[in-house]
């Protein structure tokens, strides 16, 4: 089966944390780049090229509104 490639960007640790543990017990997700402001999601986007970003709506550097 196929993983679903995930970025996870949030300028909170313990909420990126806590999404990747989550993510990370699902066996068809694959946590691919975690960023903590929205100038190294777009880096770590750019490189990984995920499928899915899953992006706080405020957070230096911008958001995910």
């Amino acid at each position: 089966m196929t993983e679903l490639r995930v970025l996870i960007s949030d300028d909170d640790v313990m909420i990126r944390d806590v999404l990747r543990e989550v993510l990370d017990s699902e066996s068809d997700i694959a946590v691919i780049a975690v960023a903590g402001d929205a100038d190294e999601a777009i880096r770590l986007a750019e490189r990984h090229r995920p499928a899915v970003a899953v992006l706080d709506v405020r957070m230096p550097g911008g958001g995910g509104a």
